[in-house]
């Protein structure tokens, strides 16, 4: 769809429509057909997408004049806010199921959070045998102990959504997401490490619960990354990920004793480290500010 005309004039004390003009882009009856010829591709609407292109016609979303571009696309994810300035509460675009579309984004968050998951994994199934047969905890103590990971990193969740909110309203979606995520996940493998390697195990127990803490550090920036990748995919898109996440709980539930029959339970949770940097080298290829539909048509 085309559309032009100017605003009709504004009549003495009627309010001043959002942005100054209000937008019309109705076609005249005369014009239509040769309206229609100037169009260059065919795009299915959906009701969605009809709603809003009849919204964009009589002006119910001045001063928009068509589909958002990138630009004020970017704007109005990250800052409610056109790129001209104006508030503006959602993003209006035409989705399609093209083939063009890019979904690269979305399939290098779901091997980033596999890699974080591999580490969730090393604690949920492996932690307390760890505790009890290489630290030499009692099962009362290890029964305490174990809980303390599990409470940092409830505590750190909430820090990193909070800190991801936050840096994606200042630097933006790309950045917002991924400084979280990648200090998260350094910072797991280092203490995982450090932890492993400590040689009092009290000195172990707190170095891995904040190696515990860190990935939960990261959880805001996955999910938020999603969101801003997706737009109306998200659903979708955030269970294609979670599936990929848990699969690493398929791989390091029978792995993890495997490799220890061979190298030693300290060895084989090493590989934990290596995930945590492999997750975080894989942040630096995505790119939140990508979304992963809208094409945008002029209206």
């Amino acid at each position: 769809m085309t559309a032009s005309a100017s605003a009709p004039a504004q009549r003495s004390g009627v309010i001043a429509p959002y942005g100054g003009t209000l937008v019309d882009l109705m076609v005249a009856e005369a014009d239509r057909a040769a309206v229609k010829a100037t169009a260059t591709k065919t795009i299915e609407c959906s009701d969605r997408n009809a709603c809003d292109v009849e919204l964009l016609c009589v002006g119910g979303f001045s001063p928009l004049r068509g589909f958002m571009h990138q630009e004020d696309y970017d704007a109005v994810v990250s800052g409610h806010r056109l790129a001209a300035g104006q508030l503006f509460g959602l993003p209006i675009v035409m989705d399609t199921d093209r083939d063009d579309v890019v979904v690269g984004d979305t399939l290098l968050l779901t091997c980033a959070y596999f890699a974080e998951n591999c580490i969730f994994y090393l604690f949920f199934t492996w932690f307390f045998h760890y505790l009890v047969t290489e630290l030499g905890f009692s099962i009362l103590e290890t029964g305490f102990l174990a809980s303390l990971p599990w409470l940092c990193g409830a505590v750190m969740a909430s820090v990193g959504g909070y800190a991801c909110d936050k840096l994606c309203a200042r630097l933006g979606p790309r950045l917002g997401c991924r400084i979280p995520a990648i200090t998260g996940l350094i910072g797991a493998g280092i203490f995982l490490y450090a932890g492993l390697y400590a040689s009092s195990p009290y000195t172990a127990v707190v170095l891995l619960s904040l190696c515990f803490a860190s990935t939960q550090l990261t959880e805001g920036a996955y999910w938020s990354a999603q969101t801003y990748i997706a737009g109306p995919y998200t659903a979708p898109a955030c269970g294609v990920m979670n599936t990929g996440g848990n699969f690493a709980g398929i791989v390091v539930a029978p792995l993890m004793p495997y490799l220890a029959s061979h190298v030693g339970w300290v060895t084989a949770l090493s590989n934990g480290t290596v995930m945590a940097f492999v997750g975080a080298a894989l942040w630096l290829f995505i790119r939140a500010d990508r979304p992963f539909v809208p094409n945008t048509v002029d209206a």
